[in-house]
């Protein structure tokens, strides 16, 4: 995805004038905005080569996204596959002194949604390209292509935009921007070939020169300005940049087979990354209280070949012997990101992201790539203070030198309190969790439990059994018996468990609530559930979730 920026409107007729094969879903023509473009929020007005595009400041109440939208069936939107083409391209002048932000949103006919963000240059001609295999990548079905949205979001002033179209193209921009490209993206190779050849490292080194010396040749020959543009856009190249802070960071190992190096655990590095910089082996001493977890990421960076190895870990020992504490050794896994957040809002990076800790003792890294470690130790609160240590250890198959890495854990006297002052709860939907715990919730909140997360079921509790406390006889008049409740609530509690759903009588606040539930009978349920948690000294451990993002205009109802 590239954007173009071609300094004013006398390069526009040779931005967009291109061969027959394009396929124009809008150019604007004649002297009249469309009528089968919606404008949701946006004032179009016509003017010379497209339409002049007011998208407003925001106002409270008023619609956040304002777009300009075109939809299969109208106008040049005539077929819905976008298959035999290499990109997507719009072309929009952007009336202002600041830069600012554009969204868009493609749509198919089998409900999927991609959406990417440009970075909108003041007072420049944009001319913005999206590779159809990136949208495919990300999800979206390239023959059954049906809805084009170009949107803004809450605005702090009106934004003034030259629309000048929409086309599906080979070769997007002007031969003369894309030679100037080329020639830039050239001499830039060239001058990083001259810094690889000076660090003083093997493997690394001479597999980048290679791989430079490739993209050289091929931007020097006979290909054609779409290959040539092809290449520009592609991954190769915008991976570069991480390629050559690779070679630096591995510099410092010479010729090294792979190399083991702890990072900091609030670093997530994709396969492909390195860290920012080396860290010392400070981090390869834990601290932790009694009644405390604390954890530790080993990157395992590959070097030129396959690596296929076993992980161990020793357990933590006392200095004296006497004391052992075990710990939890697993693989990072990637979660494979197709149609990931756009910026501003995410990375807007598709790729491996790093993620699930996998119940295995197994890796296998490809070359120049990296496979991160993360080991955890829990101390128990009537643990032992004092230094403890253990080793990880990294076995290869074949020939590969096998590494042994020393890990020390010191271990105050202090206790952690198993219930944190701050009450917290995370909420979820049985989506998924009836199919990962078989219906089992009480492994998923004693899971969440362990790495001191407090979470319950949106609506009606996991933890406590609200649907057994409450009778309500002929005459409408509530009972309860809070016995099997009681049971539960001091089981949750002595794990750790300080927040807790409160009864729910499924009332959302959308509404007048007599049309929802029998308010006589839910007010004398919250009674006696307020009552009895007053008794038990508990009320301040509970929450009950009323409303489920309410707008402005439902403050009414609400109140009832």
């Amino acid at each position: 995805m590239r954007r173009c920026l071609l300094g004013g409107l006398a390069l526009l007729a040779s931005a967009i004038s291109f061969a027959a094969p394009d396929y124009v879903i809008e150019s604007f023509p004649g002297d009249q905005v469309p009528d089968y473009w919606h404008f949701r929020g946006v004032k179009a007005t016509k003017v010379k080569d497209g339409v002049k595009l007011v998208y407003p400041k925001y106002v409270e109440g008023e619609d956040m996204w304002p777009a300009s939208i075109i939809d299969f069936g109208k106008g040049g939107f005539t077929s819905k596959d976008w298959s035999n083409h290499k990109y997507l391209a719009f072309y929009v002048f952007f009336e202002s002194e600041k830069d600012s932000i554009i969204m868009l949103r493609l749509d198919d006919t089998q409900k999927n949604i991609v959406q990417e963000t440009f970075e909108l240059k003041a007072n420049e001609l944009n001319v913005f390209a999206i590779a159809t295999e990136r949208l495919a990548k990300r999800g979206l079905n390239l023959k059954e292509v049906c809805h084009f949205d170009m949107f803004m979001e809450r605005l702090k002033e009106d934004h003034v935009l030259i629309f000048h179209g929409v086309r599906l193209s080979d070769q997007p921009y002007p031969k003369e921007v894309v030679d100037k490209w080329i020639k830039e993206t050239l001499d830039h190779l060239e001058k990083a070939q001259k810094q690889v050849q000076k660090v003083d490292d093997g493997k690394q080194k001479n597999w980048l020169l290679e791989q430079i010396a490739e993209k050289i040749e091929f931007l020097k020959s006979n290909a054609t300005i779409a290959e040539k543009l092809d290449f520009y856009n592609g991954d190769w190249l915008a991976a570069f940049p991480d390629r050559v802070r690779r070679l630096e960071f591995y510099k410092n190992f010479a010729n090294a087979s792979y190399v083991v190096t702890p990072i900091p655990t609030t670093l997530k590095l994709m396969p492909d990354q390195v860290p920012p910089q080396h860290y010392g082996d400070d981090l390869m001493t834990l601290h932790a209280a009694k009644g405390d977890a604390e954890s530790v990421q080993l990157l395992v960076a590959n070097g030129s070949q396959k690596l296929a190895a076993t992980i161990d870990v020793t357990e933590f020992v006392s200095e004296d012997g006497k004391t052992t504490l075990k710990p939890e050794l697993s693989p990072v896994g990637f979660i494979p990101v197709a149609n990931p957040t756009p910026r501003p809002y995410g990375f807007g990076t598709q790729g491996l992201f790093p993620d699930v800790l996998l119940p295995t003792r197994q890796i296998k890294v490809e070359p120049f790539q990296n496979q991160p470690l993360w080991l955890s130790v829990w101390v128990p609160e009537d643990g032992k203070p004092g230094i403890y240590k253990a080793t990880v250890t990294i076995t290869p198959e074949g020939d590969l030198p096998k590494k042994q890495i020393p890990i020390a854990l010191k271990v105050y006297n202090v206790t952690l309190p198993r219930h944190g002052k701050l009450h917290t709860c995370w909420v979820w939907q049985d989506h998924n969790t009836d199919k990962w715990f078989k219906g089992d919730h009480d492994e998923f909140l004693k899971l969440n439990l362990k790495y001191r997360f407090d979470l319950d079921r949106l609506i009606s509790s996991a933890s406590l059994p609200w649907n057994k406390v409450f009778s309500v006889d002929e005459n409408g008049k509530v009972t309860a018996n809070w016995k099997g409740f009681d049971e539960r609530y001091e089981y949750w509690w002595k794990l750790g468990k300080n927040t807790f759903n409160g009864y729910s009588a499924k009332w959302f606040g959308y509404g007048p609530m007599e049309k929802q539930i029998n308010v006589d009978v839910e007010t004398q349920k919250l009674r006696l559930a307020v009552q009895h948690l007053k008794e038990k000294g508990w009320i301040d451990n509970f929450y009950t979730y009323v409303f489920d993002e309410p707008p402005p205009s439902h403050t009414e109802g609400a109140k009832g």
